[in-house]
């Protein structure tokens, strides 16, 4: 008898050491890299839920950073599972996370769109270089649906926006698929 106590006290207490799973995470356009931040001990593996319908797997050093392109702006609630030794519980921690632009006017230094003034309530200034000229854009929304097409007929082609609801919408020329630009109706 009492060598069953013993073994029951050992095996609950082994239960409740939690590992307490953690992790950051930095947003650059679509793109997201996750990293986990507390460990109370090794995993075997773990496994990212990343909300959209797409997990990954591995081992816990393959997965301490990961980075996860999203099809579309939105919010995801994004969840890492870690596993520990054999018998013991898993660990899981989950947060909401925003998949927005890092800035409204985000424009790279090689950058060959610009978008002003952003946000705009009416109209917005698209600014090209002369190679873009003659080119199709059009402006989604978050659900990827086109609200706007045309084309670019000067270097600064002015597009009235007064016909969208406000809200966040992207802005993309057909022949530069490379660069994607949020447009902010106010």
């Amino acid at each position: 008898m009492k060598k069953i106590i013993l073994l029951l006290l050992t095996v609950v207490g082994f239960y409740q050491v939690k590992a307490q799973i953690d992790y950051n995470y930095q947003i650059n356009g679509l793109s997201v890299t996750f990293v986990i931040t507390q460990q109370g001990q090794f995993y075997e593996g773990v496994t990212w839920d990343y909300g959209d319908g797409n997990t990954s797997q591995g081992t816990n050093e393959m997965e301490d950073t990961v980075t996860h392109v999203y099809s579309s702006i939105g919010n995801y609630t994004v969840c890492v599972v870690g596993y520990p030794m054999p018998m013991a519980p898993n660990d899981t921690a989950c947060k909401f996370v925003d998949v927005l632009y890092s800035g409204i006017n985000q424009i790279e230094k090689n950058s060959i769109i610009e978008i002003y003034p952003n946000p705009s309530s009416n109209i917005i200034t698209v600014k090209v270089n002369n190679e873009l000229v003659g080119s199709n854009y059009s402006i989604t929304d978050n659900l990827g649906r086109t609200v706007l097409k045309g084309k670019l007929f000067t270097e600064n082609t002015n597009i009235s926006i007064n016909e969208i609801d406000i809200g966040f919408y992207l802005f993309q020329v057909e022949e530069q698929k490379m660069q994607t630009l949020k447009v902010m109706k106010k």
